[in-house]
């Protein structure tokens, strides 16, 4: 794992021409299968099949975010620590097996409460793991230029939801079990397993490991007011993005008369349309900071929350589909590199900010639908997203200032 010495131009061949990116990719995809599954459809599970409460399954995704976020950030300083990710990302791997697993085969509150309270979440590290690994290599070829080839790889993540919501909404159809949908995450994370025992890096030439740095150090750099205050934006935008996906399924059956199928082919084609959104990122960063492309992103997402909370039957939602697919592309492909841009040289701290801002953006999404979806119903709860994402953008507008000349697309 050499680096080059001379700083290259960015390129979409680099997913499968550079061996360490093409593991980066295949675990992304593997890894986004277990969850495209499982995400559209863990609500009905949880709420109308085991019986949770809307309360008591909010409760369950904020102990889970807590779990998730501790572990990676405990993981992204040990991998910076090591120099390598690969043992941390057997572990959580091996956890997150067990939960989908343990779903899957105990059909039980239980087991539905232990995976997504403490296995999942944990098996959530190996996410955080490979876009640090990714951002490490392809700074190493081309230092500074790494935001678009990050989208890229974003957009393999998002290429099965895509396929797999609708093609589950077809099966349900044919009457096949919604419990299978953890069968195929335990597929999956055991695939994954395997491909990080085997080609997993041992040690990254890369990783600044023995730099010296501390966890007392780490943490005071993730501590310090600019970091926390743009993560936390971060964090609002990817936590309405979590609430759509919670919310979706519930608000299409319960107020617009719809079915499972409708849902997850709405899924589907939003993250169709994200795809060519990521990968439309690799020369729109050229020209625009990654801050301008985000509040761009921010205004557009909007607009599809308005459309879905005014949505009286079904067949309406799908006007919202561009807005949804593109708005929500941009957000969740540049907040990566954003994040990761506010600590440039800790390559493992910056990539834990990716699960900071998960988690609290989880914890918002919880709390919404376990205290808001009572008061406002679903549709209302789709509106108050659409609010706080604007909200979001003003204040990234204010902070960062990036419509001045000559702005930075991460503030010092």
């Amino acid at each position: 794992m050499s680096e080059p010495h001379t700083t290259e131009t960015p390129r979409l061949d680099w997913l499968w021409t550079d061996p360490r990116l093409r593991v980066v990719v295949v675990l992304c995809l593997l890894h986004s299968i277990s969850t495209s599954s499982v995400m559209p459809y863990q609500s009905l599970i949880g709420i109308q099949r085991l019986g949770l409460s809307a309360a008591g399954y909010g409760a369950v995704f904020a102990v889970g975010g807590l779990v998730y976020v501790l572990c990676s950030v405990a993981g992204g300083m040990l991998a910076d620590r090591l120099g390598s990710g690969r043992r941390i990302a057997l572990v959580t791997t091996l956890a997150a097996l067990a939960g989908f697993a343990a779903v899957f085969f105990l059909r039980s509150i239980g087991a539905f409460v232990l995976a997504h309270a403490v296995l999942l979440p944990m098996g959530g590290v190996v996410f955080v793991l490979l876009f640090g690994l990714a951002r490490q290599i392809v700074e190493a070829r081309a230092p500074g230029q790494s935001a678009g080839v990050m989208s890229a790889v974003r957009a393999t993540f998002s290429l099965p939801f895509a396929l797999a919501p609708p093609l589950w909404g077809v099966a349900l159809q044919w009457d096949i079990d919604l419990f299978a949908v953890y069968g195929t995450g335990t597929l999956a994370m055991a695939a994954i397993l395997l491909l990080v025992y085997r080609s997993w890096p041992v040690t990254d030439a890369t990783s600044p490991a023995a730099s010296g740095t501390g966890t007392r150090q780490a943490l005071a750099a993730m501590m310090a007011p600019r970091v926390l205050v743009r993560t936390c934006l971060m964090a609002t935008l990817n936590g309405m993005s979590i609430l759509y996906l919670m919310i979706l399924s519930l608000l299409v059956i319960t107020d617009l008369g719809g079915t499972e199928a409708h849902a997850g082919l709405f899924v589907g084609l939003v993250a169709l349309l994200e795809i060519p959104t990521m990968l439309l990122m690799i020369p729109a960063s050229r020209h625009c900071s990654t801050t301008q492309l985000i509040i761009g992103g921010s205004l557009i997402y909007a607009t599809f929350f308005f459309g879905l909370g005014t949505a009286t039957e079904v067949r309406q939602i799908w006007w919202t589909l561009p807005s949804a697919g593109v708005g929500a592309g941009i957000i969740l492909s540049m907040s990566l590199g954003y994040l990761q841009g506010l600590l440039p040289d800790r390559p493992g701290s910056g990539a834990s900010l990716i699960a900071v801002a998960n988690f609290s953006g989880g914890l918002v999404a919880a709390l919404a639908i376990g205290f808001a979806t009572p008061l406002l119903g679903y549709s209302g709860t789709a509106l108050m997203a659409g609010c706080a994402v604007l909200a979001a953008a003003v204040l990234l507008t204010l902070l960062d200032r990036p419509f001045r000349a000559h702005a930075s697309s991460h503030p010092r």
